[in-house]
């Protein structure tokens, strides 16, 4: 892994014997309102790819019929499983997979599929993930083609280039600007209909809400999460959430 497995479980809030959520380093709760805002989870059956602390999972699975959710960290998996059985909920099966073409093809059809923030750590081979080593975009392109064959709708976001990561410029090299390439090389042609692209939760929040270009501002490193985070801001918050229906 290229990151820890104590920064992994800081990354999102984790959920205590409760069923309260705690702690997190992004605003989770605002994006799950802007995705419910649109989709409602409702009787559906789920799938969440690249699960991890499992924030949307245990969220969803109190609406929805059934949530399957898949993450590639055996560590978070192990204690999804543990805090379902400690907190008696039922309908999630957590699974510890590498997310690639082959797993998709041989799942069944879902109501709606999530997959965020996940994709940028394997087109650009971030080190986040362990299947992005080798960096191969050719199998990213057919996880989105498989992908595209396993919901009827798909929530989806990704990292920016100007985040000021390591990763950042090679995701410029390989896809330039996600809002002109996400559509159609995430949902494809003529396969979704009324595609949404929603802004992400900090562009909720002051000075963002009246001047959003502010959140285009590359300020990288630790000194620029931490000038974002004086205003209560994640920088990845600003990550714009697309949604997808089939046709």
């Amino acid at each position: 892994m290229g990151i820890t497995t104590s920064s992994r479980e800081l990354y999102q809030p984790s959920i205590d014997e409760h069923g309260n959520f705690v702690g997190g380093e992004r605003d989770y709760q605002g994006r799950l309102d802007i995705i419910e805002s649109v989709v409602d989870f409702t009787g559906k059956r789920v799938l969440d790819l690249g699960c991890s602390g499992g924030f949307f999972s245990f969220s969803i699975a109190r609406k929805a019929k059934h949530v399957t959710a898949v993450d590639a960290d055996s560590h978070m998996i192990q204690k999804n499983i543990e805090n379902a059985k400690k907190l008696k909920i039922e309908n999630i099966d957590f699974i510890n997979k590498k997310i690639d073409a082959e797993f998709l093809n041989g799942l069944e059809n879902y109501d709606v599929v999530l997959f965020l923030s996940v994709f940028h750590h394997i087109i650009v081979g971030s080190s986040v993930y362990d299947w992005t080593e080798d960096k191969e975009q050719g199998a990213a392109m057919e996880l989105l083609d498989a992908l595209r064959n396993v919901g009827d709708t798909l929530v989806f976001d990704m990292g920016r280039p100007e985040e000021g990561y390591h990763w950042c410029a090679d995701l410029k090299r390989a896809i330039g600007e996600p809002r002109d390439w996400v559509p159609s090389h995430v949902f494809g042609k003529d396969i979704y209909d009324d595609i949404r692209i929603l802004p992400g939760s900090a562009g909720k929040r002051w000075p963002f809400s009246r001047f959003p270009h502010l959140g285009r501002l590359p300020i990288g490193g630790r000194i620029g999460s931490r000038l974002y985070r004086l205003i209560g801001v994640d920088r990845r918050d600003f990550r714009e959430i697309y949604i997808g229906k089939k046709r």
